[in-house]
């Protein structure tokens, strides 16, 4: 069993005794977990448990990003769906601005 919390963004596992953080990354920093037997990036998992139908039916194609560019960060209210063309043009710039220090504004990519 898996918990969400959508404004912390912290995902939980049910142990037999307890509630576990799930902290498990996947070779390119992401939060995973296995879920309905197939492991899972958090992020998707996030949006799709929410945002129901929305999610579910996001178009062919678009991908869920952080806004933040913060691969950790899960809260609801950091993720979104932009389009393959935006995202790659937010990835490519986010990856030469972070190397200066700066990080993108994905907000503008949103759809």
């Amino acid at each position: 069993m898996i918990a969400y919390d959508n404004t912390t963004g912290i995902f939980k596992r049910k142990t037999e005794d307890r509630w576990v953080e799930i902290t498990q990354r996947d070779s390119e920093g992401y939060l995973v977990a296995k879920w309905n037997g197939k492991l899972i990036r958090l992020h998707w998992l996030a949006f799709l448990l929410t945002r129901g139908e929305e999610g579910v039916n996001m178009p062919h194609g678009h991908v869920i990003i952080h806004v933040d560019g913060d691969k950790l960060n899960n809260k609801l209210s950091n993720l979104n769906w932009v389009d393959p063309m935006h995202w790659r043009n937010a990835h490519l710039n986010l990856g030469r601005r972070s190397q200066l220090g700066l990080l993108e504004d994905y907000s503008k990519y949103v759809v």
